[in-house]
């Protein structure tokens, strides 16, 4: 987005008896000391001076059209000023007011600047938002208390919120650190600007390379997963803090923003496919923008195999943190024996390992900074970790020495310090060396780094080629309907996926019979029928039938069980008996991002394993690289189609090939799949076949 270099605040006011949005806003604006031009307009002031700028009676009487404009006024004038903004030709608006009457005014209040942003071209940001800040500008557009006294450290580091409550803690979290912002929006209720329309703005944006999100839902699923993509290209890391996961939380987001939330699934999906660090509390989210900002970016381009060395003042603080590391993946290799021998020189032990335990190295200040440049001399080695702690009077002269020994090691360094005193974090933290308070802090900070910069892109920028290529939109033609195993099956198969199944058009032993025997023995029979979900439960599934006198009488018991319950229009499924790794594959639709994907343990227990286990999911369309990472991030699925405990390893590339077509498929098909369920689909050495399934689609 463009800097702004004037600034209109519609609503401005004095701090006594005026608005209080208007208020804060000019104040927060006038002390941050902006680079933009700034023009209060309220027409009760015209003339007179708000915060020591002239103010004005309308933006028609601005001398300039403006820039930015700011809208903090009752909610029955709002839309007025932005039609007058927008037949000015403003870029862009941020409305603060927010319509807290029924649903039904505030519907049309959202309906209605919607219709100006449509009609005029100008952004419109909100209702309801806290505002926009530029570092680099020292632009402070908020009414928050978070700005006050002075304006935003400039850095590389954007944020969109649409939380109030989380710009405000942004703000005082990173007043006092080296960190600093390029853009921090509040996307308020996103009337007619998206998070995702945003997001798209900030990926071009020269002075951004982190972007913070906090996201209670998006739209635009589609756009969301291109600009996610298209920002991984760039070189630019995006850190995600997504809110609405349980169902409580679900339905605060609709009663917040009237957005759907969506599942934790179709975000776990998205950030795997483009290398978004998702997080799940504030601390993470801090501590991931620390790493990215601070170590990953300027190292983007060098390699990452997540070898660390830690060096440490405790045995015990040593270990915990190789305990840390360890459990995120990461090895910790041993000294190089010239290292090993300058290490021991300059502490005076012998036989030291990784972790380097030099307890009783506060003794002398300089020798943490003088053995850390040492160890740099290890290329392979990716980050190194100080774990310490206290220090006393000494602990400011020991960070010194981590501080004139940084710009010697070339690779990452973390320090996890705990009882840091503020010199200590303050000297640590000007010097780009990020000091945690805990080295399990250090630890995750690290491995975002690590995630960040190991990340396939050649598999991300595929993805975002067949993106943009198009995908034609599907139609609901008719309302949804559940098809029988037998239809679902059968649809399947036409569409090559699955195979190896026959079906009779009545209860019919003869037919059946004719059906095993052109699949082969030994067979499976199962009664199929609308009236039936769970055909186990009721007796409906015969395995093994070795013979055509078993599967006539298997048919003939399905017809006396059909009697009994008064099943709708009941047939037989026939199909050849398989055994191998059984695999739940299923569809669903989410209202944003579209059709999910969904890959796990199958079965009769599939529930329980989803429940105990996990699924693991991938957007529709992908790849089958995609794919291919997709089963590989759900562990147990993996090592059970590897080949478990001397079974032969399945057929990966046949599963491939069936997810692959099932996914064409269900983006394609002529009216839209809803949801589908595959369970199970047996994968062997001989290939995937698909036993069971089930279909909605319209």
């Amino acid at each position: 987005m463009r800097i702004p270099r004037s600034v209109a605040v519609v609503g401005a006011s004095h701090g006594e008896g005026g608005s209080y949005y208007g208020s804060r806003m000019m104040s927060n604006l006038v002390t941050a000391g902006p680079k933009a031009t700034l023009y209060p307009v309220n027409p009760r002031l015209a003339g007179t001076e708000i915060f020591g700028h002239l103010a004005y009676a309308s933006l028609t009487d601005l001398p300039e059209v403006p820039d930015l404009v700011i809208v903090t006024t009752p909610i029955k004038t709002v839309v007025p000023i932005l039609r007058e903004a927008g037949g000015l030709g403003v870029p862009i608006s941020v409305v603060i007011s927010n319509h807290q009457g029924e649903e039904s005014a505030r519907r049309a209040f959202d309906a209605a600047i919607a219709e100006v942003a449509a009609a005029t071209g100008m952004r419109i940001i909100g209702p309801n938002s806290m505002g926009v800040l530029h570092g680099h500008a020292s632009l402070s557009a908020t009414f928050s208390s978070g700005a006050h006294g002075g304006g935003i450290r400039p850095g590389n580091v954007a944020a969109l919120g649409q939380s109030g409550a989380v710009i405000a803690y942004l703000l005082a979290e990173f007043q006092h650190r080296t960190l600093g912002y390029s853009w921090l929006i509040s996307t308020g209720n996103e009337v007619a600007a998206s998070t995702e329309e945003l997001l798209d703005e900030l990926i071009e944006d020269d002075d951004t390379q982190v972007v913070l999100l906090f996201v209670e839902g998006v739209s635009d699923g589609a756009r969301f997963r291109q600009a996610a993509l298209r920002a991984r290209r760039a070189g630019k890391a995006i850190v995600m803090l997504k809110v609405g996961l349980s169902e409580s939380g679900m339905r605060a987001v609709q009663s917040h923003t009237g957005r759907i939330a969506g599942t934790k699934a179709v975000y776990d999906a998205v950030a795997a496919e483009s290398g978004i660090i998702d997080v799940s509390t504030y601390q993470e989210f801090f501590d991931a923008t620390v790493a990215l900002s601070q170590q990953a970016i300027e190292r983007s381009a060098l390699p990452h195999n997540r070898r660390a060395v830690v060096l440490t003042t405790s045995g015990g603080a040593g270990t915990y943190t190789a305990d840390r590391l360890s459990e995120l993946g990461w090895t910790l290799p041993e000294l190089r024996p010239e290292i090993a021998s300058a290490v021991e020189a300059i502490c005076g032990q012998e036989g030291v390992h990784n972790p380097v335990d030099i307890t009783g190295a506060f003794g002398d200040p300089s020798r943490l900074g003088r053995i850390l440049t040492e160890l740099a001399a290890d290329e392979t080695v990716d980050a190194f970790f100080i774990a310490t702690g206290a220090g006393g009077q000494l602990g400011e002269a020991v960070a010194q020495s981590l501080v004139d020994a940084r710009p010697k090691v070339p690779q990452e360094v973390y320090v996890g310090w705990v009882g840091m005193s503020d010199g200590v974090r303050a000297k640590l933290d000007a010097a780009g060396l990020p000091p945690f308070g805990d080295p399990a802090r250090a630890a995750f900070a690290a491995d975002v780094s690590a995630r960040f910069r190991s990340f396939p892109q050649a598999a991300a920028d595929e993805l975002l080629a067949k993106l943009t290529a198009g995908v034609p939109p599907q139609t609901a033609t008719t309302e949804p309907q559940w098809q029988t195993a037998a239809d679902a099956m059968a649809e399947l198969q036409r569409n090559g996926i699955g195979g190896g199944s026959g079906v009779t058009d009545t209860l019919d032993p003869e037919e059946a019979v004719g059906l095993a025997e052109q699949i082969g023995y030994p067979a499976v029979v199962k009664i199929d029928s609308p009236s039936l979900n769970h055909k186990s439960d009721a007796g409906g599934v015969i395995l093994d039938l070795r013979d055509e006198a078993a599967v006539r009488a298997a048919v003939k018991g399905f017809a006396e069980l059909a009697a009994t319950h008064g099943f709708e229009r009941p047939r037989a499924v026939v199909q050849r008996m398989v055994r191998g790794v059984e695999v739940l594959v299923g569809l669903k639709r989410d209202p944003a991002f579209g059709l999910l994907l969904v890959a796990g343990l199958g079965g009769t227990a599939a529930e329980l394993y989803a429940d105990a286990i996990g699924t693991v999911s991938t957007v529709l369309p992908t790849t089958r690289t995609q794919l291919d990472a997709m089963l590989s991030r759900h562990q147990t699925l993996d090592t059970l189609l590897a080949g478990y405990r001397g079974a032969p390893p399945a057929d990966r590339e046949a599963l491939l090939d069936l997810l692959e077509s099932l996914s064409t498929w269900a983006v394609t098909r002529e009216g839209a799949v809803h949801e589908a369920d595959l369970n199970p689909v047996v994968v062997n050495e001989h290939g995937a076949f698909v036993v069971d399934a089930r279909i909605l689609a319209s």
